[in-house]
């Protein structure tokens, strides 16, 4: 059967995003790009999608793995370890990047028919995003986590 994946063009296939160590110099190279014609920032963009997929796609495993066993110490405490170490990086090197392209007048020149919204969305996130806010997410999820092993554990006679 042929494989359904969504093929990379950016990152390398064997790229699992496990820990911010391995994510970080991704980060790095994106903001590092100079964005002088309208076909960069347009790659910059489809590269940021690729790499927000890749890694939404293992917080998701990780997640629903610690969901389908609540009884799953090593999937909870993935699950924490990434909430905790890994996510509020993410939330922090992703706004760094919206403000990087964002900000740049080439966002003006971009096909408002396709990135419109998009851009208006993500100027929206870079008002709201406040840095204080990371602990409170991390607080968040971790009750969530909590309350989600207490209810998993209930059982209706």
């Amino acid at each position: 059967m042929p494989s359904t994946a969504y093929p990379r063009n950016f990152l390398d296939t064997a790229f699992i995003p496990k820990n911010w160590d391995l994510i970080a110099p991704i980060y790095e190279d994106l903001m590092a790009r100079t964005l002088t014609s309208v076909g960069e920032l347009e790659s910059l963009l489809v590269d940021i999608s690729e790499l927000e997929a890749v890694v939404g796609e293992y917080a998701a495993r990780l997640y629903v793995k610690k969901d389908l066993d609540t009884t799953d110490e090593a999937a909870a405490e993935a699950w924490k370890n990434w909430q905790t170490n890994v996510q509020p990086k993410l939330s922090e090197a992703n706004f760094k990047l919206q403000q990087k392209w964002a900000s740049s007048p080439l966002c003006d020149e971009l096909n408002q028919d396709e990135f419109g919204i998009y851009i208006k969305r993500t100027r929206a996130a870079i008002e709201l995003f406040r840095e204080e806010n990371l602990p409170l997410q991390v607080e968040e999820s971790t009750l969530a986590t909590e309350y989600g092993k207490i209810v998993g554990t209930q059982a209706v006679e």
